[in-house]
C-alpha cells in the first residue's frame, strides 16, 4: 500500500506559503498540511481559494488544514464563538474537497507549565470534558460538512459500545494515571 507523507506548512513558517508549496514538491511530498499561519481562518472562504490556486499553479494538495478552537476556555461565549468558527471551517474546507482537518481544542496549563505531562488533558476537569463534548459534537460537524460518512462512535450499530462524550474516557484515565504518579 502506498503510504502519503504530507509537509506541514509550520516547517516553513518564518517564509510565505509558496515557499513551503515549492518546498513540499521538490522533496517529493504528497502534498501540504496547511497550518494557520499561512492563512486566516477568519476569512476561510477567500483564504482557501487563495491557498488552493497556489498549490495547484505549483501543482501540490492541500491535504488537510490545522485548525484551533478553544472550546474548554471558562468564557463560554468565546467557547462557543471558538466551536462557530470551526465549523465554518469545517465548512469551507468539505466545499473545497480537503477532507482532513487536524488541531486542538486548548491547552490548559497547571502550576508546572514546562511539565507536559501535568498539563492539557491530565488537569482537565469533568465540566471542561463536558463544554468540550458539547461543542465538539461530531455529528453536527459532519453534518456541517454537509456528509456523514461512517460510523461514528455511540451510532446504534458502531462496533464500540456508545460513549456519552464521545471517546474521552482515555483521556480521563490518562489523566487518573497522571494524578496517582508521585
Amino acid at each position: 500500500p502506498r503510504m502519503d507523507i504530507y509537509l506541514h506548512s509550520y516547517t516553513f513558517r518564518d517564509y510565505p506559503l509558496e515557499e513551503a508549496l515549492r518546498a513540499a514538491r521538490r522533496f517529493g511530498y504528497s502534498g501540504l498540511e496547511l497550518h494557520q499561519i499561512h492563512f486566516n481562518p477568519s476569512y476561510v472562504e477567500e483564504e482557501l481559494d487563495r491557498c488552493q490556486k497556489a498549490a495547484q499553479t505549483l501543482g501540490v494538495t492541500i491535504a488537510c488544514v490545522d485548525f484551533k478552537a478553544d472550546l474548554i476556555q471558562t468564557d463560554a461565549s468565546a467557547a462557543s464563538e471558538a466551536a462557530n468558527l470551526l465549523k465554518r471551517n469545517i465548512q469551507a474546507c468539505a466545499r473545497r474537497g480537503i477532507r482532513r482537518m487536524n488541531g486542538f481544542t486548548g491547552f490548559l496549563v497547571g502550576p508546572q507549565p514546562g511539565d507536559f505531562a501535568r498539563n492539557g488533558s491530565a488537569i482537565a476537569t469533568e465540566t471542561q470534558y463536558a463544554r468540550c463534548a458539547d461543542l465538539l459534537d461530531r455529528r453536527a460537524f459532519e453534518r456541517a460538512a454537509g456528509r456523514v460518512r461512517g460510523r461514528l462512535p455511540g451510532d446504534r450499530r458502531s462496533r464500540r459500545p456508545p460513549d456519552k462524550l464521545g471517546g474521552l474516557e482515555r483521556f480521563r484515565e490518562r489523566r487518573r494515571a497522571y494524578r496517582q504518579d508521585p
